[in-house]
């Protein structure tokens, strides 16, 4: 299975990481992980380009992690592309939900406690 962490920040995503491999198919002809790495990997290219320095990005077989190095703001280049980057990944979890799995953790605002 494919596991996506997404950590958001009250101005935008902070970091994601994507770990494991889908299984559906053997590998080279999985559409399940050429799915989310081409998405992600497309978001990891954006943000190297526009993201103003201000992202690390890793990868390795298997994994890939995005961390934010400053504070993001909200209408940052890198969170347009880091939300549709989203978008795109809910939508093969959807089509494929035994495959990927999405788990968003949002801060905890003071009311929450």
């Amino acid at each position: 299975m494919i596991e996506i962490a997404i950590q958001r920040t009250s101005a935008g995503i902070g970091a994601v990481a994507i770990t494991g491999h889908a299984g559906y198919a053997e590998s080279g002809r999985d559409i399940v992980c050429a799915a989310v790495s081409g998405i992600t990997l497309t978001a990891a290219l954006g943000i190297m380009a526009y993201g103003a320095g201000c992202w690390r990005v890793e990868q390795e077989e298997g994994w890939l992690r995005m961390t934010a190095t400053a504070p993001p703001a909200y209408q940052d280049p890198a969170q347009i592309i880091l939300n549709t980057m989203v978008l795109g990944l809910r939508e093969v979890c959807r089509l494929y939900p035994r495959r990927v799995i999405i788990c968003e953790h949002q801060p905890q605002t003071a009311s929450e406690d």
